[in-house]
């Protein structure tokens, strides 16, 4: 029955502990949200990157593509999902932004802009 005891208040313990680490991740994530948003002299830069192009008048950036793990398979879909059809080539610009979202903008925008 000491055993026992002595091993419950042991996993009290533990559990405590992994409580409190899990409460100061969660407190440490607000304030570094907090600081980075208020900040004017660039502070948010250093925790989330700038957006990354991958693709510049239809060609695509090899470099940014393999460093970001980018596949011609997730550009097909952001094409898709922004409501743009057509092939990689049709691409007139595209973008790994901070949020982690691909935006694209194709070569018939464009050529519409100038038209009008």
């Amino acid at each position: 029955m000491v055993e026992s005891k002595a091993l419950l208040d042991g996993g009290k313990a533990a559990a405590n502990t992994a409580y409190d680490i899990r409460a100061t991740l969660v407190l440490l994530h607000k304030l570094m949200a907090v600081i980075s948003f208020h900040s004017d002299f660039g502070f948010g830069g250093s925790f989330k990157d700038e957006h990354v192009k991958l693709v510049d008048n239809g060609k695509l950036n090899p470099e940014a593509i393999k460093e970001q793990s980018i596949t011609e398979d997730d550009l097909r879909e952001a094409m898709r999902t922004s409501g743009n059809e057509g092939d990689l080539e049709d691409i007139q610009l595209a973008f790994l932004e901070r949020s982690g979202n691909i935006s694209i903008i194709m070569i018939s925008i464009i050529m519409k802009r100038e038209e009008n």
